[in-house]
């Protein structure tokens, strides 16, 4: 499962924005089908079950990618997007799936 967050800004880093006294827009978004299978494939190269992947669009629509981190910090996204990651990752523990478009968990075969 992908979740994806367009961040919007005039701020160097969206983090600290607020100390400059600059907006943060957060949406949640789709990845094009070909940019969300290269971070599923680079997560399953890595062995990472759940990882953060920071992507940068150009205005012409090419995605590059700055980092791949083991760690990422999703409450963040969690709180300011209500895209349930901490939800989907707490199913992933526990050896179940959600998906949000129904809210129905199923348990993982594999």
């Amino acid at each position: 499962m992908v979740f994806a967050t367009r961040i919007e800004t005039d701020a160097v880093d969206y983090r600290y924005a607020h100390l400059d006294g600059l907006d943060v827009v957060m949406t949640p978004v789709s990845l094009p089908v070909a940019v969300e299978t290269a971070c599923l494939r680079a997560a399953r190269e890595l062995g990472l079950d759940f990882t953060g992947i920071d992507l940068k669009e150009t205005p012409d629509g090419e995605y590059f990618c700055f980092e791949i981190n083991p760690c990422p910090g999703f409450t963040y996204y969690d709180r300011h997007t209500g895209q349930q990651i901490s939800t989907a990752l707490a199913n992933l523990l526990n050896g179940t799936v959600w998906t949000p478009a129904s809210h129905e968990i199923r348990h993982n075969i594999g």
